[in-house]
């Protein structure tokens, strides 16, 4: 879901196309209504009673004709584009309605510890993606430099390059890319895991989809903006998740004082109009993660209880990357 504010500039840049396309109908509208006029005054003849075959012979009542047709297709056609304007501005009033509610439910029921232990996720989740973008530079010259050598090491040891051996530290990257014939280097290559496909795929595993998308802004401070909005939201979804999930075992909260943040989980017990849930995060790691994960456990009081003698049940568990 969108931000208040995003949804909101996009519902009044819509509003401006209809106001616009609006404008742009009444002016063919009005041109239509002179040409009919004029094409009736001039022929005695009613255009709507007229058609292309019945003013052949005629080139100038023909062409008048035409041009009379031709604004009405130009009216049909603004008159589509209206009413996609007011179908678009419908769907963007739902989605703002939607984003108001979802808004006053995080600031009137998701109470305050969950919501700091949120933001300290989202600022750590910010933290982490500026410095993998940074390492993700180094990883990606570091392959650079290995491919480099690599197909220096081809020219040098693979015969069928003799031919530039002699000149192989003179050789630019370009040169190095143009070597004939080509399928040795790529084999070579291949076979040290440095070619083309391979390069790509170990990029791909370094940088994830959000370090990806953070490549495509070569200025700074877009891509800071790009990060914080994109783990914003992140952050809104996963907090409006678990509040709902504690909404479905608890109903309404009415007392979260039984919750608190230790070693950067949250844990403890929490109270609501139906009754009463822990919850808890069980963090989890492994080999290249993208960022430290944890599942959020949300259970009925009562089922919690009953499950102690059953360690390894994870039932309503919830994988959130931290």
């Amino acid at each position: 879901m969108l931000n208040i504010e995003t949804i909101s500039q996009r519902l009044a840049d819509a509003n401006g196309k209809r106001e616009r396309l609006i404008s742009t109908l009444n002016r063919h509208t009005a041109a239509l209504e002179k040409k009919e006029r004029e094409f009736e005054k001039t022929y005695k003849l009613k255009p709507e009673l007229c058609s292309e075959e019945s003013l052949r012979g005629n080139d100038k009542a023909f062409w008048d004709f035409y041009s009379i047709k031709s604004k009405r297709n130009d009216i049909l056609s603004v008159t589509k584009r209206i009413q996609e304007a007011e179908e678009r501005i419908q769907a963007l009033q739902a989605d703002l309605r939607s984003a108001e509610a979802q808004q006053a439910f995080m600031e009137n029921q998701i109470p305050d510890v969950i919501k700091d232990f949120f933001v300290r996720w989202k600022e750590d989740s910010i933290s982490f993606f500026s410095n993998r973008y940074e390492q993700y530079q180094d990883f990606v010259q570091e392959l650079r430099t290995k491919e480099h050598a690599s197909r220096k090491e081809a020219v040098r040891t693979l015969p069928v390059y003799s031919q530039y051996t002699g000149c192989v530290d003179r050789m630019s990257d370009y040169d190095l890319h143009n070597v004939f014939p080509r399928k040795p280097m790529e084999d070579f290559l291949k076979s040290l895991n440095l070619d083309y496909r391979s390069i790509s795929e170990a990029k791909s595993s370094f940088a994830g989809p959000i370090v990806s998308a953070m490549c495509k802004y070569n200025d700074p401070e877009q891509r800071r903006t790009f990060l914080e909005r994109t783990i914003d939201n992140e952050m809104r979804s996963k907090m409006l998740d678990l509040a709902q999930r504690i909404g479905e075992k608890v109903g309404r909260i009415t007392d979260a004082a039984g919750l608190h943040v230790q070693n950067g989980e949250i844990a403890g017990v929490i109270y609501g109009e139906n009754g009463s849930a822990t919850i808890q995060t069980i963090g989890a790691g492994g080999y290249n993660i993208q960022r430290f994960h944890f599942r959020t456990l949300v259970h009925q009081f009562e089922q919690y209880e009953s499950q102690e003698e059953q360690p390894n049940s994870e039932e309503d568990g919830d994988e959130m990357e931290m």
